[in-house]
């Protein structure tokens, strides 16, 4: 992977059903070689597939990260165990047998419930949870609309689109029209409306690990620290590749960022820069060994909402 290819996959996880000539644009490349990319992106295994959902703002849910030290071995053999519970969606494993949990939480008073599993299942004795902000770059999460969505403004016709994007979030609109049984205007139209509402959420399944050093850099800010100076300042930085910058609702002086380096040395070189940053307190890496998704109680309920209206018996 070079830089034009992570900043693909950047601009493509975050706006699933960008077109390649947007891409071009974007990017300064043609159009020919934005498909080549993606496409190649894909065979790598480094994009494993766009999915649509439901937003988990609409739902009523939150993402938490639950992480920690496991007891276990080797903490990768357990990551389908962790994978098996209904909240999880996907399970990342870091040196030393750190564990990092992603789960969709349906209610706040499931978050115990689901830490619970998490420590046992994941012989995490001491596990933490953080709840994502909304302003974290993160997919299932932004709202820079700052808007309120509610899935009861859904219709069945909603669901079913949604349900004819789940598994390829990049269909071309006239085959999702044809399967829900629509012209492709109304399809656009209603994708647009739940689109522009926040009520859908597309999602990429990515593993930029295989082809680079992933590394998760948590930094501990002081109180009265510019935190979105730090985040610029990271982005800034011409060593390294930076993802995302998370932040927590629960955590509001600890920045998560994912980033790329191309070996350990620049990563060394990088922590002594960012440890100087003016107003950071402590940092804390973690080099990505190995990362898996799964399936969640959302796909199950869109799977159940997107069911065809049954025809009325004439009479």
């Amino acid at each position: 992977m070079d830089l034009t290819d992570r900043r693909i996959l950047q601009i493509v996880q975050r706006d699933a059903r960008i077109t390649f000539r947007e891409l071009s644009e974007r990017l300064g490349i043609s159009i020919t070689s934005v498909q080549k990319r993606l496409v190649s992106l894909e065979r790598a295994g480094i994009i494993q597939g766009y999915t649509a959902h439901i937003s988990l703002a609409a739902l009523g849910g939150c993402f938490v990260l639950i992480h920690g030290r496991s007891r276990a071995n080797f903490a990768i053999e357990i990551m389908d165990i962790l994978g098996g519970h209904e909240a999880v969606s996907t399970v990342l494993c870091g040196g030393q047998n750190h564990l990092y949990v992603g789960a969709f939480i349906r209610k706040m008073d499931h978050l115990d419930e689901v830490v619970t599993f998490i420590k046992e299942a994941g012989q995490i004795p001491e596990p933490e949870a953080l709840i994502f902000n909304t302003s974290s770059d993160i997919t299932c999460v932004m709202n820079p609309k700052g808007e309120s969505a509610d899935a009861a403004e859904l219709t069945n016709l909603d669901h079913r689109i949604i349900w004819a994007l789940h598994e390829d979030a990049r269909r071309p609109l006239a085959e999702v029209a044809a399967d829900v049984g629509v012209s492709a205007k109304t399809a656009s139209i209603r994708l647009e409306r739940m689109t522009s509402k926040g009520l859908i959420e597309f999602h990429v399944a990515a593993l930029p690990h295989l082809y680079a050093s992933e590394v998760l850099l948590t930094v501990k800010i002081r109180p009265d620290a510019n935190r979105r100076k730090i985040v610029e300042m990271m982005r800034e930085d011409p060593e390294c590749f930076v993802d995302e910058d998370i932040t927590f609702c629960n955590a509001p002086n600890t920045v998560l960022f994912t980033l790329e380096v191309e070996n350990m040395d620049q990563l060394f070189r990088l922590l002594k820069r960012v440890i100087r940053f003016d107003g950071v307190e402590s940092i804390y890496h973690d080099v990505l060994l190995h990362q898996k998704y799964y399936p969640t109680w959302r796909d199950k309920l869109l799977k159940e909402r997107a069911v065809p209206l049954v025809p009325r018996s004439s009479k």
